[in-house]
Formats: C-alpha cells, structure tokens, sequence
C-alpha cells in the first residue's frame, strides 16, 4: 500500500522475486485475532519455468506452538518487508506535506503443508544456507565480508562465572575476577 493506504499492485513477479531473495526474513501470523501465533522465519520462493511464484518453503523448530496450530488450522498469512525508508517534508518544494515512509512489501496468503521427513528437512535448510552464503550474504549485507573491510579489534568482556562465552576470535586472556 502507499501512504494513502491505496493498494499497489505488484508490477511484475521479478519484484516478488527479488524481494523474498533478498529479505529472506518473513512473518508466519496465523490464528484468530486475540489468538494468534507469530514467527519470524527465513523463507525461500519456488517459481514455476515461467518464474511464476508457486510455493514458499521455511522451517519450524517442532517445539513452536505455531506448529501444533497450523495442523489443526493451516491458514497463515505471510508477511516480508524490503526496502524502506522515511521520505521527509523537506524534499518536497510544497513543505506542507506531510512526512511519509515508503516501501516494498509481500503479503502471500497460504495454506501449510509440514513434510515430516529428512530428506525434505535437509533439501531446505541446505537451499537456505546456499542462499545466504558467499554471494547471497554480500546482497543481503553489503561489504560486511569483504575482508578489506575487516579491522582488528580486541575486547574486553566481563563475564558471569555462570555464562559461557562463544566467539570467532581467539581468546587472549582469561583472568578471573
């Protein structure tokens, strides 16, 4: 929708395509209102030869209660959200608008179907590691990897002797304290 609250329609499916690429991260909202389940879950688009958008495909830990509610009612709606940013008064030559916040974003309704087998498990999450790895994750996160981006830092952490810490980086020191 624009700020008026107009619908906009899709221009064509290479939008939907690249928005669910690269923002991945979407939300699974089912249930009635007063009663319903979120999750934010990384999804992946399936599109006919065509490029048509067929299916999406996520993963569920099987201890989300969204789970046991989407076998008795598997309506969901799922939500991404892309590209955004405010849009100030101030670059329009009428100042008297308002300020407003554009977007894009994918609202697909569907229908759930779990497949409870290892192969279908492993087939997913290995397409969603192949995506945000090497190149993917360079879209999604622009020069974060580069390594002439990289710098060399040491930091101090104080730690409960109750927590375990886990890092990247080597450990120089561990002084007690």
């Amino acid at each position: 929708q624009d700020a008026s609250g107009t619908k906009i329609d899709c221009i064509h499916s290479n939008d939907i395509r690249a928005l669910v690429r690269e923002q991945p991260l979407a939300w699974i909202v089912s249930g009635a209102p007063g009663a319903q389940h979120t999750t934010p879950l990384p999804v992946q688009l399936v599109c006919d030869a065509d490029g048509t958008p067929q299916t999406l495909l996520g993963h569920f830990a099987r201890r989300n209660p969204q789970v046991r509610a989407l076998t008795e009612s598997p309506r969901a709606t799922v939500l991404l959200l892309g590209p955004h940013g405010y849009i100030s008064p101030s670059w329009f030559r009428d100042r008297t608008r308002a300020p407003t916040w554009n977007y894009a974003s994918v609202v697909f309704d569907v229908e759930f179907q779990f497949r409870d087998d290892r192969a279908a498990a492993d087939r997913l999450l290995g397409g969603l590691v192949t995506q945000m790895e090497a190149n993917d994750a360079r879209r999604a996160f622009p020069s974060f990897d580069e390594p002439i981006y990289k710098a060399t830092f040491e930091i101090a952490l104080m730690i409960d002797n109750r927590d375990t810490v886990i890092s990247h980086g080597a450990q120089v020191s561990d002084t007690p304290g």
